[in-house]
This record gives C-alpha cells, sequence and structure tokens, in this order.
C-alpha cells in the first residue's frame, strides 16, 4: 500500500469517528441521561447462565457488545476458599464446578501440601557418627515413603483418582512409559502407572529395612509384592490389554540399556516373530519375577535372568525361525557379538565382519579350552596356547581393523594377562 491510499483510509476512519461522537453529544443534549433497561427492542437475547445472572447484546452499526449482568447476591471466592482440602474440594462441587477443573484446582494443592511435608527434615548435629546418620536417613526414607502412601490415598478419597500429580508428568514426559503403555486410553494408562509406582514405593521401603542383608522372608515380600501387582493389572485391564502389557514389559526389560540395533543385530525379525518369541519366553516361568529378584535382591546377574529361557524355547523359537535365523539370533544375544558389531560399525566395517570377528574368537576359545582339558598335554602347552592367541588376534585385525581389534581382544582376552614382576 502506497502512501496515497495510507493518507485516504486514515481520514475516512477519522471522519466517521467525529460522526459518531458527534451524534453521540447530541443524544445526550436532547434527553437527560435514563436507566437503560435489561433488554431493549430490538435487540436478540442470549440464553441466561445458570443461576441468576442475565445478558444482553446490543448492536451497533459497528461492533457487538456483550455486557453480563449479575443479579442477586454478590459471590467471593472467600465463600469458598478453605485450607480444609475435603470442604474445599466440596465446595467447588456446590458451585457447580466440573470434575475436571475440581481436579486441576485440588491437585496441586495437595502437591504442595506434601511437599513441604516431605522437605520438613529434622535437624540433627553436625558431629553425628556414621552409623547414627545412617540409620536416621533410613528412618527418613521410611517416613517420605509412608507420607507418599498417604498422599495418595488422600488424592484418592478426595479426587477419586489413583494417580497424582508425578504420574501425569511421568506419562506425559517419558518416551519409555509412553511406547509401554500407548495402546490404552489416558486414564487407563494413568491408573497403571499410580498402581506401579504405589508398588515401587512398597519395594523401596523393602529395600531400606533389609539395607542390602537379603533373608528369606525379604525375598518372600518381594514375591508376594511381584503377584500383587501382576493380580492387580490382571483384575483391572482385559485379558488382551494384560497380555499386551506383559508381552511389552518383558520385552522392554530384555533391551533395557541395550538398543534394539544391536540386541537383533544380524537378524531381521518381524513384529509377529518378536512377540511369539517373547511369549515362548514367558512360557512356563514367572520371568517378571525372576527379573525383579536379580534387579532388586541382587540374587543373580540381572542380565542373565533376563536372557532366561523356558525348556522348551529353543525348540519352538528354531521352529519359527528356522535353523540359520534362530541362529543368528542366538549370536545377536551374545555380549561378544554386540561388542564385535558395535566395534564394526564404529570402523565402517560390516555385520558381516563382525560375525567374522565372533566366530574368530569362539573357535580360538574352544581350542584352548581342548588343549587345556587333552588327556596328554604338550609339554609346550603355553607356546601353543601363545600361537593360538597370536593368531586370532591377527585374523581379528584383519576383520576389525587395528583399532577395533585392539579393543575387542583388551574387553575379552582369550588369555589372562600375566602379573608384572
Amino acid at each position: 500500500m502506497n502512501a496515497r491510499a495510507i493518507l485516504i483510509v486514515s481520514l475516512g476512519a477519522n471522519v466517521l469517528l467525529g460522526f459518531q461522537f458527534a451524534a453521540k453529544y447530541r443524544r445526550g443534549q436532547e434527553a437527560p441521561p435514563r436507566p437503560e433497561p435489561l433488554l431493549q427492542a430490538g435487540t436478540t437475547p442470549l440464553p441466561a447462565p445458570r443461576g441468576s445472572a442475565r445478558s444482553r447484546t446490543e448492536v451497533t452499526p459497528l461492533l457487538e457488545f456483550r455486557t453480563n449482568f449479575v443479579a442477586g447476591a454478590h459471590f467471593n471466592w472467600s465463600q469458598i476458599e478453605t485450607n480444609n482440602l475435603a470442604r474445599f474440594a466440596a465446595n467447588l462441587r456446590d458451585v457447580g464446578c466440573p470434575e475436571r477443573t475440581v481436579r486441576h484446582v485440588v491437585l496441586p494443592r495437595i502437591e504442595r501440601r506434601y511437599a513441604e511435608r516431605e522437605d520438613d527434615e529434622s535437624v540433627h548435629p553436625f558431629w553425628e557418627s556414621a552409623p547414627r546418620q545412617s540409620r536416621r536417613r533410613q528412618q527418613q526414607q521410611i517416613a517420605r515413603r509412608a507420607l507418599a502412601g498417604e498422599k495418595r490415598l488422600v488424592v484418592q478419597n478426595l479426587l477419586g483418582l489413583n494417580w497424582t500429580q508425578k504420574e501425569f508428568d511421568t506419562w506425559v514426559s517419558e518416551e519409555d512409559t509412553a511406547i509401554l503403555l500407548c495402546y490404552l486410553p489416558d486414564a487407563k494408562a494413568l491408573e497403571i502407572i499410580g498402581m506401579i509406582t504405589g508398588i515401587g514405593d512398597q519395594i523401596e521401603l523393602l529395600e531400606t529395612k533389609a539395607h542390602g542383608l537379603w533373608d528369606d522372608s525379604d525375598r518372600e515380600e518381594l514375591i508376594a509384592l511381584s503377584r500383587q501387582i501382576q493380580a492387580n493389572l490382571a483384575g483391572f485391564l482385559s485379558p488382551f490389554d494384560y497380555e499386551e502389557l506383559v508381552l511389552r514389559s518383558v520385552l522392554e526389560l530384555q533391551l533395557l540399556g541395550v538398543s534394539k540395533s544391536v540386541r537383533l543385530a544380524g537378524v531381521e525379525l518381524s513384529a509377529y516373530e518378536l512377540r511369539t518369541l517373547t511369549q515362548l519366553a514367558l512360557k512356563g516361568q514367572d520371568l517378571l519375577t525372576e527379573m525383579l529378584l536379580a534387579g532388586v535382591a541382587g540374587e543373580e546377574d540381572f542380565d542373565q535372568a533376563r536372557r532366561r529361557r523356558g525348556p522348551e524355547f529353543e525348540a519352538d523359537a528354531e521352529k519359527l525361525l528356522g535353523r540359520e535365523r534362530y541362529a543368528a539370533y542366538q549370536r545377536a544375544q551374545d555380549e561378544k557379538f554386540q561388542h564385535a558389531h558395535r566395534l564394526a560399525m564404529e570402523n565402517g566395517r560390516t555385520v558381516a565382519d563382525a560375525a567374522k570377528a565372533y566366530a574368530l574368537q569362539r573357535e580360538a576359545e574352544l581350542e584352548i579350552a581342548a588343549l587345556r582339558e587333552a588327556p596328554a598335554r604338550p609339554e609346550n602347552l603355553p607356546e601353543a596356547l601363545e600361537t593360538v592367541r597370536r593368531q586370532t588376534e591377527k585374523a581379528i585385525r584383519e576383520v576389525l581393523g587395528e583399532n577395533g581389534s585392539d579393543r575387542f581382544v583388551q574387553r575379552f582376552p582369550l588369555l589372562p594377562k600375566e602379573p608384572k614382576q
């Protein structure tokens, strides 16, 4: 738009405003002001809101105005405000607040109130001994967990929710949780997160009381908690949804800390095959409880626990994938192959190179074991073992490169290093 057009528009607007002001001034001179009726002739009434409120619309040639008039007693927020949370929630409902609004107003207040109590740490002397400090912290942790349980109960009683603000934040911000529960509606997903968090609080209390020394009663209590949450979930979800949740949970635990591309390197699995393998892994065993015992009570290595399979798994999995693909699947579960695969990718090599390096390592391990266990050991056994080691490392260097082979044999040495003299 050029300067001339802008000037014309500006003049036109000013003239129009001048006429409007003059007409308004003339009406004011001709008659004294009088109370304006609630609804003038020729105007369209709007639907009246709840209660005693009324509204009208005044239409002019230029603008549409809406004015709300409230008749009756004057409303003030102090009429419903109280520090009694149960009474406050009831007051909000009494004035017609939707349940969603009641939840949005009351839940943050519950969180703030309990946050203040959680942060209230008792004063302790700076010369406190280490054993007393450990006992005090243990008691504080038990008190915090008990407080979390109390807060959960308050939220449930006042708002009918089995989840708190923390679970809501988990649902909207954590990717792993979204992947695990994305097939469920929001309400069900939040209920499940609340259940799991509640059981998690109980497990942490049990860990604190055990203080790293798990006895048979602690172990039985942990098993009971694992079965309790499985029973709660089975009662809350449909059979299909529960089976889906268990499959996703086990698969997530099996891939925990290891990307899917590494865990399944060298083998292509369809979604159906991956689900079926997970179902076969669950067959005949409570894998979730076993992984919980390994991860919390430390009864065995967690990595070994999550790889355990039932007695029928091998035959059924080989039937599903075929012999060659099942062998590739088994190889992909081995930590040595995963490390070889990672090094191969970092050094511009292929999956086939990683498989060759892994095979060379396995063959050398078998050869070394055979030499050591032979009925008639050769007199020059140390030299024979050293020859196997050198030849294997040279062959691995050819497929992984110097940098990759050095890191691989350092991580998985064929022979123990001799102590320095």
